[in-house]
């Protein structure tokens, strides 16, 4: 891996790890991207390369439902999300990790 994908991967880890805003506004973009017939189903049919894999298609599509309903996420599914979404890193390709004036990482949706 080239150490700017190192970078990215690492930077999107941490913020998942981290920042429960950043971690909902991710499970929402990926659960955007399923396909209509896949949020219903709450299943992964296509390989499409966008979304949920076929291993979390379940558990994330009904973390997101509850989230967009105005729920709160528990700590577990808050867990879950940690443990799942950092491997979604490479859908997210404008999340390009520069130092911010503190000297933090920060990614080019915060810059803007």
């Amino acid at each position: 891996m080239n150490p700017q994908n190192a970078l990215l991967k690492e930077t999107f880890r941490q913020r998942m790890e981290t920042d429960p805003e950043y971690r909902h506004w991710a499970l929402v973009d990926l659960y955007e991207h399923q396909t209509e017939d896949e949020q219903a189903e709450e299943r992964t049919i296509y390989r499409n390369g966008v979304g949920f894999n076929s291993g979390d298609d379940k558990i994330l599509t009904g973390l997101a439902e509850e989230y967009l309903a105005g729920n709160t996420l528990t700590t577990e599914d808050e867990e879950e999300l940690r443990k799942r979404l950092p491997k979604y890193w490479k859908q997210f390709p404008d999340v390009a990790a520069k130092k911010g004036a503190s000297g933090a990482v920060v990614t080019t949706k915060e810059a803007a």
